[in-house]
Formats: C-alpha cells, sequence, structure tokens
C-alpha cells in the first residue's frame, strides 16, 4: 500500500501552480496512491474552521484521502473547540504552519 502523508488542495497566493482538488486526485491516481493524507489550503491561508469544512467535505466524497485538520493557534479563539470536533469528525492527524501564518 502506498501512501503519501502531505498533500494539499485548494488556492495558494504564493504560488501559481494548479492545486485543485482535481489536479490533486489525478496525481494520486497516475501514480498509484492508495491514500493520502490531506488538507485544504483555506485552512493554512485563510480560515481553518472553513479550512477544516471543505477538507472533511473533500474525504467524505473520495475515500482514497484521509482528513488531516488545519488550526491556527495566533488566532486561539475557537482552537481547542476545533481540535476536538475534528477528532470527532474522523480526521487523522492535524498540521501547524507557523511560518506561513507568522506565529
Amino acid at each position: 500500500m502506498l501512501i503519501d502523508a502531505n498533500t494539499c488542495f485548494g488556492l495558494c497566493p504564493r504560488d501559481t501552480r494548479d492545486l485543485s482538488l482535481t489536479t490533486l486526485l489525478g496525481l494520486l491516481e497516475r501514480h498509484h496512491v492508495d491514500q493520502a493524507l490531506t488538507h485544504s489550503l483555506r485552512g493554512v491561508e485563510y480560515d481553518f474552521l472553513s479550512g477544516n469544512e471543505e477538507t472533511l467535505q473533500a474525504c467524505r466524497e473520495h475515500p482514497v484521502l484521509l482528513p488531516v485538520a488545519t488550526v491556527h493557534p495566533g488566532r486561539h479563539l475557537h482552537c481547542h473547540d476545533e481540535v476536538l470536533r475534528c477528532a470527532d469528525d474522523g480526521f487523522v492527524a492535524i498540521r501547524f504552519f507557523p511560518d506561513v501564518q507568522g506565529w
């Protein structure tokens, strides 16, 4: 079984590549990846609450994807509750991005 532990999808203002969910799924299929841990870039770049929702929706629609939550401790409001919610919803990991988010 081949598992990619570092994938993402969505829009990144610093990257001009096509990072869409469709592209990710195509790459996983082309490289015969059985499962991939993934997160929405919306959670890194903009809002972790809506990003985690987008991640969960994508993973529910595409079983090859395993949901990874993102949180931004610098915006501590809702962080603890979001971590608990993500655990309850089946997220398999949490990622932090201190350099990108400036904390």
